[in-house]
């Protein structure tokens, strides 16, 4: 079943990532300008995350680092949660809790446990584009944003794209 896209305004929402990895820093790194506040709780961070911690801070940027286990309480208040550990037991154990709750969560482990996908993203301000084809074809799904972003590009600085 295809997904359907939905734009969403994060401005004054709290968005947790548990896990602090490639993929959490990639996530994390995606939604900051999105969103009010990013909390991200994991044991270990990479180099990764740990730099964009450092530009998260220099900009001014809400973006919360908890260096430890996770806990079923870090849920609360959490409009989204974003599943990203190397332990994929953990993950559905965080996704199954978060729809106890109400709580919309991506598990980067299992597409099956996602109410939602972190789509393929070009934002040019104003312009949002989200690319997804529903957890499949991500290398498809890569090249038609980066073909799309040549296209805004040129469109934004006063061409037309080559035919």
């Amino acid at each position: 079943m295809a997904y359907f896209p939905l734009f969403v305004n994060l401005e004054n929402k709290k968005i947790l990532i548990v896990g602090g990895g490639t993929i959490a820093e990639r996530r994390a790194r995606t939604i900051l300008p999105f969103a009010g506040e990013v909390t991200v709780i994991a044991k270990e961070l990479s180099e990764a995350m740990k730099q964009l911690s450092a530009e998260a801070e220099e900009e001014g940027r809400r973006l919360r680092i908890l260096c430890r286990a996770f806990d079923e309480q870090d849920l609360a208040s959490s409009f989204l949660v974003l599943a990203c550990t190397d332990d994929g037991d953990l993950n559905s154990a965080i996704v199954r809790k978060c729809r106890e709750r109400g709580i919309p969560a991506n598990n980067c482990s299992d597409k099956e446990e996602c109410d939602f996908f972190f789509p393929g993203l070009i934002y040019k301000d104003p312009f949002v584009v989200g690319f997804t084809a529903s957890g499949k074809a991500h290398g498809q799904v890569k090249r038609i944003r980066e073909k799309t972003e040549q296209i805004i590009d040129e469109i934004m600085h006063g061409g037309e794209p080559d035919q």
